[in-house]
């Protein structure tokens, strides 16, 4: 079975700067390809998109070897991904959505999907080009063997997302209880039927309220400003902590 597993990441400046670089060239060789195959009478073809990557953009763009070349090679998976779904929702009759362009600073993440480019020990996650290890803030859940691993990034923090094929999980394995009725409240959370009262998350509340705050001030920011940018930053973060309090 293949199962996921998510963990935050600790990398020093060195190794930080190496994963922006790592997803900023991902997000640069997709928005180039997709500047190529936009244009009137060049039709999407992941066998055209790789010829295309080969001979002009990795050739144009020589900072691109800084990082590993799957980073980048990936990039033309994604898109042939974005363009497959774009097809089948025309064929559909549905709204077609056609790929846009990555931007700096949304869904920022790059893959590696070949397991000799990467490999982890303990807590610890090689990468290929990044001469040290980055520290991981947890063991993987699951033994077995790793498949492929993404790396993400979001408010400020860095995450990588392991893929592994396991036995260590049989979803019929599982200890079911007995079914319980839920009343949700505005005072309390929740009562349960068994007479339990969950109390309401008022730290949640709290947050919630500030949210509201940031989102006015940011839009009283000048754009691209770094007033702006430090209070993006800040709901970023906050977004971060409420999902958090919302998952708890």
């Amino acid at each position: 079975m293949l199962l996921a597993h998510k963990i935050e990441l600790r990398p020093t400046t060195e190794q930080a700067e190496y994963l922006d670089k790592a997803c900023g060239s991902r997000r640069h060789c997709y928005n180039q390809l997709l500047v190529h195959f936009k244009q009137d009478g060049i039709k999407w073809a992941k066998s055209a998109a790789y010829q295309y990557y080969i001979n002009t953009v990795k050739a144009k763009f020589p900072w691109y070897s800084e990082v590993s070349s799957r980073i980048t090679r990936n990039a033309i998976d994604d898109l042939d991904n974005a363009f497959k779904h774009f097809f089948r929702r025309v064929k559909l009759g549905e709204k077609s959505g056609f790929p846009k362009f990555k931007k700096k600073g949304i869904n920022d993440s790059f893959a590696l999907r070949e397991t000799e480019k990467f490999d982890i020990h303990n807590r610890l996650l090689r990468i290929e080009k990044l001469k040290t290890k980055i520290e991981m803030r947890q063991k993987l859940r699951f033994s077995g063997k790793e498949k492929q691993i993404t790396i993400s990034k979001y408010a400020g923090k860095y995450f990588a997302s392991v893929l592994i094929d396991t036995e260590d999980y049989n979803p019929k394995d599982i200890n079911r209880q007995k079914s319980v009725g839920v009343d949700f409240g505005i005072k309390e959370l929740a009562v349960l039927s068994t007479g339990e009262v969950v109390k309401a998350n008022q730290k949640l509340k709290s947050n919630l309220k500030r949210l509201v705050k940031l989102n006015r001030s940011l839009a009283k920011k000048k754009i691209s400003s770094n007033k702006r940018a430090k209070t993006k930053l800040k709901i970023q973060k906050l977004h971060f902590r409420i999902a958090k309090q919302r998952h708890d």
